[in-house]
Order: C-alpha cells, then structure tokens, then sequence
C-alpha cells in the first residue's frame, strides 16, 4: 500500500492542496565525490549529513568546517586534520593547530598555493592536500604562501623557505621580512636595509627604522626623524619630519592618497607632495587622509574639512564630522547628529542620537534610543523601532529584533526572518550569518531569499545558475525561468499523477514550516518511503509554495533532540515575526510513526532512537506555545498531531489539527 502522510497548516491557500497527494519520486543517488555534505550536531560531538540528512560521517569530532575542495577541517581530541567526503583522515589529525589564513574571525581558509600551514609540538611546518609533509614542522612560526615563499623564524631571526622547503635566505635577520616590489627591509644589527629575494643587501643597514617599498618609495627614520628613499637608497624627501602616517600599515599601496602624504612637524600635522614641498603647513591637532579632494582636520578640540589648499570649506566647530558615501557629510554639535552637504549647508538637521552615512538612499540614524532608516530628504521612512541596525546593502539592512538579527527591504518588510544570532551584510548576493541554536553548524550563508548555503563557493554556484536559469531565452528568444528535466528512470519513481513540481513566483516569507520525516527507527519496524515523502514535499515548500529555505526546519530521521530543538527553532523564528506584528502561517508536516498515549484518545510523534514504550515519546511534543501575530488576543498552541501507526504492515492516517486558544 502506498505510504501516505500528514499535512497540518495554518492559512494555507485552497490552490496547494495538491501537495497532500503529489509526492514524487527518491532523488537521483549522486557519486559522492559530488555529494554536498554539511555539518550535523548530536551529543555535543559533530559528523556529516548529505543534502537528504542521512549521516554519511557519524558525530564524532569536537569541531568541524565545510568541505572544501573535497575536504573538511575537523578536530578531535584537542587535535586537528582533513578528512574526505568518507570520512577517511587524509591529512592525519595528529596537528595542535591549523593555521586559519582567511582574515576575520568567522571565514575559513587553510591552503594557499596548495600548502596548509600546520603546528605541531610547538614548532610550525606546512603540508600539502595529500597529508605529504613537505616543510617539517620545526620553525618557530612560518607566514602564510605568497608567491611561493614564506618568510620563517628559528630562535628569534627570520629567512625565507620556498614552496619545496628549501631554504633561499638563511634565519639571519631579527625582523620579519615583507616583500613588496622585489625587496624586503630587514633589521641587521640593530639597523634597517633592505634585501632582495636571494637574500643580498641592496640598500646597506643604515637606518633606525624603515617600512616597505610602495610606488618606488619607501618611508625611512634617520637621527629620529622621517623622509623617504628611492629603490637605490637614495634620500628623496629628506629625514626632516617628527611623524609620517604609514598607509602601507592599513593595506594601502601608497603613502600619497591623492599625492598627498600627512606629515608631523613641532607638534602639528599638514601635508606634502611627492616632491616633499610642503603644500599645507603642519598646523593641525589631526589629519586624515584626503578623499574626493577634501580631508577632514581637527583644530582646538573641533574638526572640519579643508580642500588640497588647505582653505576651509567646512569650518573646524563641530564635534565630529564625516565624508560619508553619497557625497554627504554626516556632522555631530550639541551633542545630536545631522548631515550637511561638502561645502557646508546643512541639509538635515541635527536631531538624532547616533547616525551612519548614506548608503543607497538611505540612512540608519537612532531615535529616543531606537534605529531607523530615513530618506535623503530626512524623513523617517522606516520607523525606529529597531534595537540596532546595519547600513544597507544590496537593498537589504540587517536589523536586531529581541536578541536576533534578521533583514527588511528599503520599504521596511522584514523580508528575512530574525533568528540569526549575529549582524550581517550582503556582499554579491550572499551574507555570512551566524545561527547558534541552527540543526546542523553554526556557520553558514544565505542569499537574499533567505535560502542557506553552507559555503560559499556553493552559495556562488547556485546563484549563477539561478541568474543562468531565470535568462534562458525560449526558442522565440524571449526569457523565463527553466526547470531541470527529470533523471533517467524518473517514471518509474514517480507516485502520483504529477510529472514535475510547480515553481513559484516569488516568495513567500510569511510561511513557515517543520518537515520531519523518520524512516529508519531503532526499536520498531523502518517506514516504507519516510524519507523520500519528506525530502519531495520539502521541494514542493521551497518551489511550489516559495518558502525561503530559512523558514523550512527539515529533519531526516530525527532523534528526540532534533525533534525538540526543531520545534524550539520554529519558535524563535515565528517570535520574530510576531514581535513587528507580521502575519504568518505555519506548516507542520510528519512522516514516520506515531504511538498512543495511555489513557487518552491523542497520539504523538515518535523519534527515531525512542522506544514506543518509553514514556519520553509521549512527553517529547507537549503542547508548545508560539506567539501569535499581535492583536490576536492569545497565542496559537500548535498540539502534536496524530500520526501515521504502523499496523502488519499497513498504514492507518487518522486526522489532525492545528488549534487556536487562549494563552
């Protein structure tokens, strides 16, 4: 008999009942050097589930990353590795650390150039992709691959390594050495030079101190003074100022911003070319750097703008000011903030607490202790209701919402739902996001749908073949959306009269839903099919319905943990949406088996690894609250539905609902 299953929803549209029935064949089994596998938690210990949530690597490991290139970052037992997509330790997990070359805290890079750069005892080495040792670990810290070298330390002086290991430049110098335009400077007896990639002194050890070359100059101190040195050493602006500002520090390629360098003279600071004239004279308490042809300056404890004559075009009284993007300037005087334009007339004025610049139109500023948006006329065109926000980007802001972050549109609709746990922003139509009571990892990204990647090659991937997709011309040449074709052999699979799933326009952020589908039990006969109904009517959600992947808590053969914290992360997500007042609707959906409870007619749902008997699986889904949207005077129970039995083999399906009372 064909398994059927158990819908129950709220508010859903009458035109997608036929979903009830249209439950469609198992996916096509891919190779599993194609699989995409993701992290999965159990017991404080984590392994890898594929796109179905089937553990492929059982929860094992104290820590994980996503796979990358066929590999993931794991450690256990305060060690570290790379296993594959078997769980197969390619590189062995014998490292007390792997260095992370990805700047920022929450991104995650190992190789560069091929090579990881691994510690072990104390003492650094680097392996390539294989595990093969190829730098032996016992140097007191190695940089990461640039151009095929590394710069590495024993006992306190540095050299450099090639890629193979073999040592170009002896540990000789007592700093490290940072190559830019083929020289490096290096500290030799208490003195600076500069050395080239063979390790010979091109420009002799003469000088107290000296930074790196950038446009053929390089920033030098003599007699505790600074100027700069052409490539042959040669003193070109001479050592005459008490401070220079060292852009190169900040990932600058210049020390001249718009051919103009902030120098410190007898205690005031002003500017010079690349000649070294001085085009304004040191007369300021603070420079910084010229932008657009103006700089901002401070003088007596006020700040202003001058022009590249070092005339005022914005007087130094106000207590903080800006050049923000849009060509505004955001300015703070008696204590509240405003925005003027670049020569002065104030356009907003100064009425908010705190503010950010303009970014696409729009403002964040802060309201008797809440964030908003307003336009660039200064209207707020989105009330200040937020606890924090983001500036936009990408047509979306990031905005806090009792403890969670989620994301509204430049109307001001909370398009992604506040369940993340951390701010976020849009960088080419993906935002790494943090989620820490998630299912499965910590870590992932999301698109402006709200659907989650779990890295972000593979979050890349799909959205150029959703641009590729929504463009593909009709033989006619005009565009639309494209289905993929069924697989070989999909006819054969399929269970109900549809031959596709519907796709959607749009979509639809108001809905939200639970999809558990168990079918290998530990305790009790499988269920025929479980899997495959949950993980179809988990694309009719996503395709037919336009539910953002976000929304959608999808659990394959879920123990009661994963059932409880399913349930627990439906309510932290529809608490969001109800504390703006939005309307929403929830889909719970299970397929698997069902038990009595003793004494009364209701039934509950049955995890995977709890027996029938055990009073825990009919415990497990007590009546749990969610908040309902505001002014509906109570909050909307959702009652553990009747479920599927299992009875000599045939399936009974006995009604259920989804109930409103009181709080």
């Amino acid at each position: 008999m064909q398994h059927k299953n158990n819908l129950y929803n709220t508010n859903i549209n009458r035109s997608y009942r036929r979903i009830l029935t249209a439950l469609l064949a198992l996916l096509l089994i891919l190779p599993l050097a194609a699989q995409k596998l993701k992290p999965y938690e159990s017991s404080g210990k984590y392994g890898f589930v594929d796109e179905t949530d089937r553990i492929v690597i059982p929860a094992q490991y104290d820590k994980v990353n996503y796979f990358e290139n066929g590999l993931a970052f794991i450690m256990k037992n305060g060690k570290c590795g790379f296993i594959d997509k078997t769980g197969k330790a390619v590189i062995p997990i014998i490292y007390d650390d792997i260095m992370n070359l990805k700047e920022g805290e929450f991104f995650f890079e190992y190789f560069k150039d091929g090579l990881a750069i691994v510690k072990k005892d104390g003492k650094y080495g680097a392996v390539d992709r294989t595990g093969q040792i190829i730098i032996p670990a016992q140097y007191d810290w190695l940089s990461p691959f640039k151009n095929d070298i590394t710069t590495m330390e024993q006992n306190g002086k540095w050299g450099v390594l090639d890629r193979n290991g073999k040592i170009i430049i002896p540990c000789l110098y007592d700093s490290g050495l940072r190559f830019t335009e083929n020289m490096a400077s290096a500290l030799l007896n208490d003195k600076y030079g500069f050395i080239d990639k063979k390790g010979r002194m091109i420009i002799p050890a003469t000088f107290e101190y000296a930074s790196v070359f950038a446009e053929g100059l390089a920033l030098v101190r003599q007699n505790d003074k600074y100027g700069f040195i052409d490539t042959t050493g040669k003193l070109v602006i001479p050592a005459q100022f008490d401070d220079i500002t060292d852009f190169t520090l900040y990932g600058c390629s210049s020390y001249f911003p718009e051919d103009m360098a902030e120098v410190k003279q007898n205690g005031k600071w002003g500017f010079i070319d690349r000649k070294g004239n001085v085009v304004i004279t040191p007369q300021f308490d603070s420079t910084d750097k010229f932008s657009g042809g103006i700089a901002c300056v401070s003088l007596n404890g006020k700040q202003g703008l001058i022009n590249k004559t070092g005339k005022f075009v914005i007087p130094a009284e106000y207590d903080m000011i800006e050049v923000t993007s849009e060509d505004l300037v955001s300015f703070k005087k008696d204590g509240k903030y405003g925005y003027m334009d670049k020569t002065g007339n104030i356009l907003i004025p100064a009425r908010f607490e705190q503010c950010y610049g303009f970014n696409e139109g729009m403002a964040a500023v802060e309201v008797n202790g809440k964030w908003g948006f307003i336009d660039i006329k200064g209207e707020l065109t989105i009330p200040a209701q937020y606890t924090c926000v983001v500036p936009f980007s990408e047509g979306l802001a990031a905005v806090e919402i009792d403890d969670k972050w989620g994301a509204i549109d430049q109307a001001g609709n909370l398009v992604i739902p506040a369940g993340f746990d951390d701010a976020f922003f849009f960088d080419k139509g993906l935002a790494f996001v943090e989620q820490e009571d998630n299912i499965y990892s910590r870590w992932f990204f999301i698109d402006k749908q709200g659907r989650r990647h779990f890295t972000e090659a593979e979050g890349r991937e799909f959205l150029a073949q959703e641009a590729m997709q929504a463009t593909t011309p009709r033989s006619g040449g005009k565009a639309e959306t494209v289905q993929s074709a069924p697989d070989a052999g999909y006819a054969d699979r399929v269970v109900d009269v549809d031959s596709g799933i519907p796709q959607a326009k749009g979509a639809n952020f108001g809905t939200y839903a639970v999809v558990i589908a168990n079918e290998n039990y530990r305790s009790v006969a499988d269920v025929g099919n479980a899997a495959n109904d949950g993980n179809v009517l988990h694309q009719y959600l996503t395709k037919t319905l336009g539910i953002p992947e976000n929304n959608i808590i999808y659990c394959e053969n879920a123990s009661a943990a994963m059932m409880d914290e399913a349930l627990s992360t439906l309510e932290t997500k529809t608490r969001s949406a109800a504390a703006l007042g939005k309307a929403f609707n929830v889909i719970f959906y299970y397929s698997g088996h069902g038990v009595p409870a003793e004494g009364t007619s209701d039934a509950f749902l049955l995890p995977v690894d709890v027996s029938p008997q055990e009073p825990e699986a009919v415990r497990l889904l007590a009546r749990r609250t969610v908040p309902p949207p505001r002014g509906t005077g109570g909050a909307m129970r959702h009652r553990a539905p009747r479920c599927l039995l299992l009875r000599r083999g045939a399936h009974r399906r006995d009604a259920g609902r989804c109930e409103r009372g009181g709080a």
